[in-house]
């Protein structure tokens, strides 16, 4: 017979139950794990039950990296590689980004303004991009309806002549009637068909200067230019007539003022020709001096002696003529000067005209 039972759980059992049938001395019971309940049914005698203690084994938490012990986890399983996976931080961000749904739309719903919606509305059913028109298209919405015959180009003819049916060109009228100038004889001229027409020579006259504007004299005692003009070449030819006629305004009556012309081929009083002068009395007037000068071939005019003081030529029609230089085939200057007796008085020359 024994003396002692020794008995030791390490299991969670819920319940020990010990009967022992024999006669026992000591009977241990020692449990290291949770055991809810400890039953001992003793049916002999016995000299003595110890139970020790209940207690159970210190808690132990389980480890991922153990590899033996009670910490060790068993059939661990293969965690997959997240590497390339989106991250927390990355979904986060997204779903920040989302548009909620909306009862009643759907996902893709692209909404515009009503504005857009009305302009949309108001194009017609089968509207089309505008088409830039084409000259050459002959059907289509390029094309141009109605479009104007135009006349086939004219060219001009470089050098008219009288029988010209196109003589419009940069120089070519100017240069064609330059060639008729010649024409104008006195008698007539001549019509491309060779038809003569008479003209009456005494009402023919053509503007060489004529000018107007108040021009004073300085007030001083000295002769002035106060006005000069150039004459092209060619302007007067021999058989012409010049005519010249120069308005006079003197206010005041301190002293006498005395007008002069001159023919120059510069405007200088150096080497001038006198070709009319004029000195006034001393009392206020307004006077229009005239003069006439026939032209000839040996570079002279001939008209009142240019030291003649008179208004016109008919008030000294008993004074002998003068020749007068002038080289009608070369450009010259007709200068007009003003001199007067007293500084007090006031000369104007409000019009000059030279006619041929």
């Amino acid at each position: 017979m024994p003396d002692n039972v020794n008995i030791t759980v390490n299991e969670t059992i819920e319940n020990v139950v010990i009967n022992p049938s024999i006669s026992t001395d000591v009977i241990d019971v020692n449990t290291y794990s949770t055991t809810e309940n400890v039953n001992i049914a003793v049916t002999p005698e016995l000299t003595t039950i110890n139970i020790n203690s209940v207690t159970s084994s210190p808690q132990v938490n389980s480890d991922w990296n153990a590899t033996s012990g009670v910490a060790q986890i068993l059939n661990k399983p293969t965690i997959p590689s997240i590497a390339g996976l989106a991250t927390t931080t990355y979904v986060d961000n997204q779903d920040a980004l989302k548009v909620d749904k909306v009862a009643g739309k759907g996902l893709s719903e692209n909404d515009y303004t009503t504005t857009e919606k009305n302009k949309l509305s108001g194009i017609a059913a089968g509207a089309e991009v505008n088409v830039n028109a084409d000259w050459n298209a002959t059907s289509g919405d390029a094309e141009i309806l109605n479009k104007p015959t135009i006349p086939a180009a004219v060219i001009v003819d470089a050098t008219p002549t009288d029988g010209s049916a196109n003589a419009v060109s940069s120089n070519g009228v100017f240069d064609a009637l330059t060639t008729k100038q010649s024409q104008l004889d006195g008698t007539g001229f001549v019509k491309a068909s060779g038809t003569t027409i008479s003209y009456d020579n005494s009402n023919y006259k053509k503007n060489v200067i004529s000018a107007v504007g108040n021009f004073n004299n300085p007030q001083n005692l000295t002769q002035n230019i106060v006005r000069s003009y150039v004459i092209p070449a060619n302007t007067f030819l021999p058989n012409d007539i010049m005519n010249l006629s120069i308005s006079f305004d003197k206010y005041n009556s301190n002293g006498t003022a005395t007008v002069r012309a001159y023919i120059n081929s510069s405007v200088t009083l150096t080497g001038a020709q006198l070709i009319m002068t004029f000195t006034s009395a001393t009392t206020s007037r307004f006077i229009v001096l005239k003069r006439t000068f026939g032209v000839f071939s040996n570079n002279l005019i001939t008209g009142l002696l240019s030291t003649r003081s008179e208004i016109t030529d008919s008030a000294a029609s008993t004074t002998t003529s003068e020749a007068m230089t002038y080289a009608s085939n070369q450009e010259r200057f007709l200068i007009i000067t003003i001199q007067q007796t007293n500084v007090n008085d006031t000369v104007y020359t409000p019009a000059i005209n030279l006619t041929n």
